[in-house]
């Protein structure tokens, strides 16, 4: 009588051990189920950050046609001597053209500039922005122009080699305020990035 009680009691055992097995199992969960996690939409996984200040600059290459780049206020480009920041090669001619939109300015700055000695107040080599020219050591420094499009050249003599040079190009509300920029930024940690390539 034991042996037939207890018959029961495994089959119902037996029982509650399958249907445990079958609602742990994947196969036993409704497929509606992984659609809804289907359904989430990927930017609330992917959001980013838009008000963490001006998008990085792009670094534009040396090109003897010159590199057309159209800057929106507040972008910036980073343009260099070829081989940066190795020595240019002599007889370099290569340039930039940089448009901006109406109101806007464009303003000037070289982290690093080192075209050699200026020989009798003349510039063999030089980078010449708009219609002034700079080289030696005296680069341009919150240089702005207020043209809608800026040409940007640089030129190195066929004899001799110097150094190098790192710019940044950034588009500006005109007319700019008075304040001169902070020191720092994106440009000596970009220049300490591309000194290490």
């Amino acid at each position: 009588m034991a042996l037939s009680a207890s018959l029961p009691m495994r089959c119902l055992l037996l029982l509650m051990s399958l249907v445990t097995t079958m609602v742990q199992s994947s196969a036993f969960i409704p497929r509606h189920s992984f659609q809804l996690v289907k359904r989430i939409p990927e930017k609330i996984f992917n959001k980013t950050d838009t008000t963490s200040g001006p998008p990085e600059p792009r670094v534009v290459g040396c090109a003897v046609s010159p590199v057309k780049e159209r800057l929106q206020l507040g972008e910036s480009v980073v343009f260099s001597s070829p081989a940066f920041p190795e020595s240019y090669p002599n007889g370099t001619k290569c340039g930039w053209k940089l448009q901006t939109e109406k109101d806007a300015a464009i303003k000037v700055s070289c982290a690093h500039f080192d075209l050699g000695d200026e020989d009798e107040d003349v510039c063999k080599d030089y980078v010449k922005i708009a219609n002034e020219r700079f080289c030696g050591e005296d680069g341009p420094e919150d240089y702005v122009v207020t043209r809608k499009v800026v040409g940007i050249y640089f030129k190195s003599s066929k004899k001799f080699s110097y150094g190098s040079f790192l710019c940044i190009a950034t588009a500006i509300s005109y007319p700019y305020p008075t304040a001169r920029s902070p020191t720092g930024g994106p440009l000596p940690a970009l220049m300490n990035k591309m000194a290490r390539w």
